[in-house]
């Protein structure tokens, strides 16, 4: 009985390791978070964007910019 309860520890075991070993394998292999960077922009005045211009948005803003707004 003892040669059987150490056979399925050392199995047990085993598969502890396999499982660990996946585990570092799969957070190796993905990918790191991008790096936030924040911009300052610059304004005439000082006081930000206009109202309603969505920086996010680069052909509402490209048609706000050929406006002249």
């Amino acid at each position: 009985m003892g040669s059987l309860l150490r056979t399925l520890d050392v199995a047990a075991t085993r598969r502890r390791h396999a499982y660990e070993r996946c585990k570092k394998q799969k957070f190796r292999m993905q990918k790191a978070a991008p790096i936030l960077m924040f911009l300052r922009l610059t304004t005439v005045g000082g006081e930000g964007v206009r109202p309603g211009v969505d920086l996010n948005n680069s052909a509402a803003l490209l048609s706000l910019m050929e406006q002249g707004t």
